[in-house]
């Protein structure tokens, strides 16, 4: 599956990096494929499935 394999890749980038860098590296990451994917509506939607998990292990 695509998804599992871009896990990986993204899995195996940060693990190369110094724990202070992979915030960095996410970020930088998120705004070139932003910049690929152009459309700021399917941006925030993507964004809003990012957060729906970490919110709710928040209120967990």
């Amino acid at each position: 599956m695509e998804l599992q394999k871009s896990f990986r890749v993204v899995s195996s980038a940060i693990d190369k990096l110094r724990p202070d860098q992979a915030t960095d590296f996410l970020a930088r990451l998120v705004l070139i494929l932003a910049n690929e994917i152009g459309d700021a509506e399917k941006i925030a939607n993507a964004v809003d499935r990012a957060l729906s998990p970490v919110s709710q292990g928040e209120e967990g």
